[in-house]
Parts: C-alpha cells; sequence; structure tokens
C-alpha cells in the first residue's frame, strides 16, 4: 500500500516542479515581451516618427500632451491587462516601463487606470491616474523615477498637476493640495496610495471658484478663472482681481492664462487682451504688443499658449463669435470681497461685425511668436511651412485648435500608431 502512495505522490511533485518551471519560463517571456520596446522611432523630414508596434492585442493607446524639457508619453493598454509606459525625449525612446501597482487599489482600478495628466521634475515623473468606475471622482498621483520605480504615491480629488519649485499641486474645481516632490526626512517609498504630514489642502473661495489656469509664485498662488485672477498668499489670504471689461467680438468660455515668461508674469483673461501682473496679484498695465502683420485683425485674436524656454511668448488665434457672451448670473452678483459686479460687453458695431465676417472667412492657420521688448510678432503660416518641414504624407496640415505648448520643445501629432515629434526649432 506504501509503494502506489510514494509513486502518487512522486508524480505530484513531478507535475508541480513541472509547472513551477513552466511558470518560471512564462514569466521569463512576459518579462522579455515586456522589456522589448512598443515603438520604433527613425528620422523623418525635420522631426522624428515615432511607430507603434505591439506584438499582442491591445485595449487602449493614451498620448499624453508634450512636456516640458522635450518630454513625452504614451501609455499602452494591453488585452492581457498590461499598463506600460513609454517616455520619449526630443523624439527619442527613453524608457519603457509598467505602470505601479498601489496597495489599497482594486485590479480593476488597475486595468482600467488612464493617466490623466503628467509632468516632469528632474528625474521624477509625476503622474495623476483615474480609473472610470465605481470610485470615477477619485485621482491618485504618482511619483515615479525613470525607471519606472514609485518613489511615492497620494490619492486626491485633482484634474490637473502644476509643478512649482520643490513641489506639484494636484488641483480641481474645488481646491488644491501642494504635494512635495522629494520623501522628507525619515518618509520610505511605500506602493500605499497616501502620504503623511502634508500641508493642508487649499479650498477655493466663491470668488476663484472653478479655476481655469493656475501658476505657483514666490508669494504663492495666481488662479485664473471666469469672474478674473485671484492671488493666494499663505501668510494673508485672498485677494481678488475682476476680469476687465470682454470684447465686443464675443469668445466662448472657457477662458483665461495666466503664465510666468522671463521675470514678468503674464495673465490673459481672454484672446486679444495681454496684462502683466506681480506674484501678488496686482495688475501691473497691459502689455503693448506690436501689430501683427501681415493681418492687423488678428491682434484682437491673440490667443496665449505659454511662453518657451528662450523667453518668448507663443500666440495662436482664436475665432470669436462675434456675439457678446450672456454674463451668468453668479458673475452678475456683486463679489464679496471687491464690491464690483462683473462689466457687460461692450457692443459690438455693424461695421467691426462685417469686417471680421470677412477676416474670419480666411484660415487661422498662424501663429505669432514675441519676445517682450522686440519690435515686431514673428509670424508662422502654416500652410506655407509644412512642405518644408517633410511631415509624413498622411498628416494634415496643422489648424488654429493645434495643441502647441511653447514649454515642451516640440510638437505632437499623429495618430495612436503613428506619431511625428517635431521640434519647435524647425519652424522657419
Amino acid at each position: 500500500m506504501k509503494k502506489p502512495l510514494i509513486w502518487t505522490l512522486g508524480l505530484g511533485l513531478l507535475v508541480i516542479g513541472g509547472g513551477l518551471i513552466l511558470a518560471q519560463r512564462g514569466a521569463a517571456v512576459a518579462a522579455a515581451d515586456e522589456d522589448a520596446p512598443l515603438f520604433a522611432t527613425q528620422p523623418q523630414g525635420l522631426g522624428r516618427l515615432l511607430q507603434l508596434q505591439a506584438k499582442e492585442p491591445l485595449r487602449g493607446v493614451r498620448w499624453l500632451p508634450p512636456m516640458s524639457g522635450g518630454w513625452s508619453l504614451c501609455q499602452v493598454s494591453t488585452q492581457s491587462d498590461r499598463q506600460v509606459l513609454t517616455l520619449f525625449q526630443g523624439g527619442q525612446l527613453a524608457r519603457t516601463f509598467s505602470l505601479p501597482r498601489l496597495q489599497g487599489t482594486t485590479e480593476g482600478f488597475y486595468r482600467q487606470a488612464e493617466i490623466r495628466e503628467a509632468a516632469m521634475a528632474g528625474d521624477t515623473l509625476l503622474l495623476l491616474v483615474k480609473a472610470e468606475g465605481a470610485r470615477r471622482d477619485t485621482a491618485v498621483v504618482m511619483a515615479l523615477s525613470l525607471e519606472g520605480d514609485l518613489r511615492w504615491a497620494h490619492q486626491t480629488q485633482a484634474d490637473h498637476l502644476t509643478l512649482s519649485e520643490g513641489s506639484v499641486w494636484a488641483w480641481g474645481s474645488s481646491g488644491a493640495q501642494r504635494l512635495p516632490i522629494a520623501l522628507a526626512k525619515g518618509e520610505q517609498p511605500s506602493p500605499k496610495n497616501e502620504r503623511s504630514g502634508l500641508p493642508e489642502p487649499l479650498i477655493w473661495p466663491y470668488e476663484a471658484a472653478n479655476p481655469i489656469a493656475l501658476l505657483p509664485t514666490s508669494a504663492g498662488l495666481l488662479v485664473a478663472h471666469g469672474k478674473g485672477l485671484s492671488a493666494w498668499r499663505s501668510e494673508s489670504g485672498w485677494i481678488h482681481t475682476p476680469a476687465p471689461t470682454p470684447s465686443p467680438l464675443g469668445f466662448p468660455v472657457p477662458k483665461g492664462v495666466v503664465t510666468h515668461c522671463g521675470n514678468t508674469i503674464y495673465w490673459q483673461p481672454e484672446p486679444g487682451a495681454l496684462l502683466k501682473v506681480t506674484p501678488e496679484g496686482t495688475v501691473v498695465g497691459p502689455e503693448a504688443l506690436p501689430t501683427p502683420e501681415p493681418e492687423e485683425k488678428d491682434a484682437a485674436l491673440l490667443n496665449l499658449l505659454g511662453c518657451d524656454a528662450e523667453g518668448r511668448l507663443w500666440f495662436a488665434l482664436a475665432a470669436p463669435t462675434l456675439a457678446p457672451q450672456p454674463v451668468a448670473p453668479a458673475q452678475l452678483a456683486t463679489a464679496p470681497s471687491t464690491d464690483s459686479p462683473v462689466t457687460p460687453p461692450a457692443t459690438l458695431t455693424v461695421e467691426t461685425r462685417l469686417a471680421y465676417e470677412a477676416h474670419l472667412k480666411g484660415p487661422l492657420d498662424r501663429i505669432y511668436i514675441w519676445k517682450p521688448g522686440d519690435k515686431a510678432l514673428r509670424c508662422v503660416i502654416w500652410s506655407k511651412a509644412w512642405p518644408t518641414l517633410g511631415a509624413p504624407a498622411p498628416l494634415a496640415v496643422p489648424t488654429a485648435e493645434v495643441d502647441l505648448r511653447p514649454e515642451a520643445q516640440g510638437l505632437l501629432l499623429g495618430t495612436d500608431q503613428d506619431r511625428w515629434w517635431l521640434p519647435l526649432k524647425a519652424l522657419p
């Protein structure tokens, strides 16, 4: 009776051992597949072509807008529930690694995770991750090394990330949370999604509700929103500046840009206007831009995109509605701290309407570049520049809606399968 039992046990051990060997081989194959580059890159005209070459079925491909320093990121979700991230710099393949799994999150969170925003701070990649599901209002901010190692994670009610000196602000419609990028003394890297000892979250007051743009300053924060500009200082609280009189041309919402360029902070409450402000939120005065050439009417349509590493402001053209925008009841109400209601839009004359209707019949495929102090705006007309850039044949000429971020040093255009990286310095 003992011999059959011994044979049975031996056979069982052989099966288990064989299973372990197969599992190890399978793991090795999976690791090899994961390490294999998902993209091929090659020169294309004045830029570089990034081509996806996945060897397994995919559930989705998500390209993030280019980041400062020439970095860009693509998230690839496979049918086998892998979340693979590929980093590029200047159109060159830099890193490929998997999205880290967090303690306290479900398998569904990892499977459905979408990177909504990304930012690069030195050697740290910051991600804002959300998952559509039962807890779709909950986001997680992750800080990763360039090798994909998790440094920290934190759960937050946020929709955006904005870098500050040594920190990142995670913010949304209700408030903001400042997250130090470096670990505090004694704080260890952890797969958990909660950090302790952080500054208290900042809750938006009524006057600054639903912000559109946020800029950290040496004094605190500047927040652009539909009612104007608000400044927060940790020592003295909030100061609110109402938006100036809206343009009679009428521009769709949302509106409001605030950016730091050189030693000056610029606030654009809507296209065509540009104001200089202090870090404390005081409006110094309007910035006198040169008249755009060859189209003078473009002056009222200049839409601020941001500032590049050379201290130049970039503008696209925004299409007006040619009808005054209705002022929301909340805007008509008197702001508690200023006692000044929002000024209604000026009247659009018949002559102005007809002139801009004729002007808008042509394409708005122009961008303008200006270094403060220069006597002229540099104009780039896409339809004229495009043939000289060597773009891939299927790629269409950019329009006024192109997602151009000057701080990123390049444009990333194309489809999920093929993207073309064009350095901004290549523009004529």
